[in-house]
Order: C-alpha cells, then sequence, then structure tokens
C-alpha cells in the first residue's frame, strides 16, 4: 500500500501568488513556517523552523489566494511533489511542493476577518438553516427510522449498488 498524505498547520509567510496560465488554468503559489520545539541533552530548549512550498490549482487557487495573506493560520492538506532539473551550472536541483488537496483558514494574525471579506458569500435564511440540522435525540428516547442517522441493512437493496 502507498500513501502520500502531508498535514501542516503553520503561519502563511507571503500573500498567494496567483496567476492564470495560457491554457486558461489557475495556479497559486504561497509559504507555510511550521515550528518544531524541544529541549537538547544539556537541558537547552530549542526551536527550529520549516518552510513549505504550497501550491493550489483550479478555481480553489482562484478563491482562496484572495484570503491567504501572511501571518493567517492555515491547516492544510496535501500531497507530496518533488520536481528536478538541470541547474545553469549543470548540477541538479531539486524543489518539493505540497499540492494542496484541503485547507481550513484560522483568524488573521492581526485580528478577525471583515466583515466585507465575505460580504459576496450570501446567508442561508434561517427557515432553510432550521431544515438542514439534525435531528435532536434524547436519550432513552425512541428513534423514528426517519430520524436515523445509520442505515439499517434491510435498508439496502443489493441491486441498486452500482459495483
Amino acid at each position: 500500500m502507498n500513501l502520500n498524505l502531508v498535514i501542516i498547520a503553520g503561519r502563511v509567510t507571503q500573500d498567494a501568488e496567483q496567476k492564470n496560465l495560457p491554457g486558461g488554468q489557475s495556479l497559486a503559489k504561497f509559504s507555510v513556517a511550521t515550528n518544531n520545539y524541544w529541549t537538547d541533552r544539556d537541558g537547552q530548549k530549542k526551536e527550529a523552523t520549516e518552510f513549505h512550498n504550497m501550491v493550489m490549482w483550479g478555481k480553489k487557487a482562484e478563491t482562496l489566494s484572495q484570503y491567504i495573506k501572511k501571518g493567517t493560520l492555515v491547516v492544510v492538506e496535501g500531497t507530496l511533489r518533488t520536481n528536478s532539473w538541470d541547474g545553469e551550472d549543470g548540477k541538479k536541483r531539486y524543489k518539493t511542493e505540497i499540492m494542496v488537496n484541503n485547507i481550513q483558514l484560522g483568524p488573521k494574525a492581526s485580528g478577525a476577518y471583515s466583515k466585507d471579506d465575505f460580504a459576496d458569500i450570501p446567508a442561508k435564511p434561517k427557515q432553510q438553516q432550521e431544515e438542514e440540522s439534525l435531528p435532536v435525540i434524547q436519550a432513552g428516547e425512541e428513534v423514528d427510522s426517519k430520524d436515523s442517522l445509520f442505515i439499517d441493512d434491510d435498508d439496502i437493496d443489493s441491486e441498486e449498488i452500482p459495483f
């Protein structure tokens, strides 16, 4: 079994740089710093900072690049990709990047997001919010099957499974 999965939680070191490539594809690049703390043999506290290069593609790059600003706390899930090329001096060069699959933005380093940051996102009507909420079930209460979050084996028809 093979698995290429990276999860990084850290602070953005520079504003995201978004580009539109000639083929119409969007690309955004930014860097995230993570810190590691430990105590050495002599009892001295140590700290090391790692910098991780991030790459986002497509609609995600277009949308999120405007919110990824220096100092923002982010949690990124992605995969590692290493590119290699021959430098001008003839030596082989390598660059490892994280291809972003999912990203969660935290609060800005200088404070909360302003209302203007999310002005273009429509709010759901209160009635729709209530309809989408999960049913509340009290301990010991009889559960109606339509309110159940679980699927009984009797509810599954093997003929409907596409594989």
